[in-house]
């Protein structure tokens, strides 16, 4: 068992001079986490955040489970979070659940491994109805959950995926990921993966914001570093080639990375 609590200020960038906490933003958190059973492992979490620049006061309560199916080769990892509070207002009622089930058909031929994943984020449905529907991400990560070209963020979206990763040497593994998104409320913008806005909601009742390809290609130098080289490519869809500019994006990735 482990029990972590929390409470800061968000450290606001200033390339000019020293860097200096924003006292108007509180973010706070409670996470549990149960690691004693072999198979299984599940965590819960409350975390409060106050905005005094939008008098917002939002709290989002959620729990997560990971682990491997018994006597099988399946895995999976499901997460689910809802949102409330007040921001200005407004009533905040927001939701969202994440799900990844993966297959490894055999664990001595390169060790290979096939997933599928689904998210989903709330929108806001009726702007001006009184009650907020758009999930927050609070302080997301880059590069993490829905893509690696960093355009799609966990708000307002209905995502799915297919990966895959296969050992072709024992140092060099190859990974893949295909991502399909869309608005989940058409009267709702398409947020990046910092929290803003990609492209403004009207002008398109068109769901479709696009697909993406990552390709990933790493070799383990030893039991501290990795290095890797990756593609991203991004599809722009009917919602992108109807509200603006909409040539398709690549991103190249250069990493190296150590964990001690």
């Amino acid at each position: 068992h482990s029990v972590d609590a929390w409470v800061t200020n968000p450290v606001v960038i200033d390339y000019r001079d020293f860097d200096e906490e924003n006292d108007d933003v509180v973010f706070w958190g409670v996470d549990y986490e149960n690691t004693t059973q072999t198979c299984v492992t599940w965590a819960g979490y409350l975390y409060g955040l106050d905005d005094d620049r939008f008098d917002e006061s939002r709290f989002t309560i959620g729990g997560r489970v990971d682990g491997n199916i018994p006597n099988t080769r399946f895995d999976y990892d499901c997460e689910a979070a809802y949102q409330f509070g007040e921001i200005g207002s407004d009533d905040i009622s927001a939701w969202m659940f994440s799900g990844t089930f993966g297959w490894r058909p055999c664990t001595k031929c390169g060790d290979p491994r096939l997933g599928i994943g689904f998210d989903y984020a709330s929108g806001d449905s009726n702007p001006g109805d009184g009650t907020a529907g758009t999930f927050d991400q609070l302080f997301p990560l880059g590069h993490k959950y829905l893509g690696h070209a960093d355009l799609i963020g966990r708000q307002n979206i209905v995502a799915a995926r297919i990966e895959g990763s296969y050992k072709i040497l024992p140092k060099v593994t190859f990974k893949g990921w295909f991502h399909a998104f869309w608005r989940a409320e058409t009267e709702d913008a398409a947020y990046n993966a910092a929290g803003g806005i990609l492209r403004a909601a009207g002008g398109s009742n068109a769901s479709e914001i696009g697909t993406e390809l990552d390709l990933m290609l790493a070799y383990k130098i030893d039991r501290h570093w990795v290095a890797s080289i990756e593609w991203a490519h991004f599809f722009a869809g009917s919602f992108i080639d109807q509200t603006g500019p909409s040539e398709d994006v690549d991103v190249w990735y250069l990493t190296i990375q150590g964990t001690f």
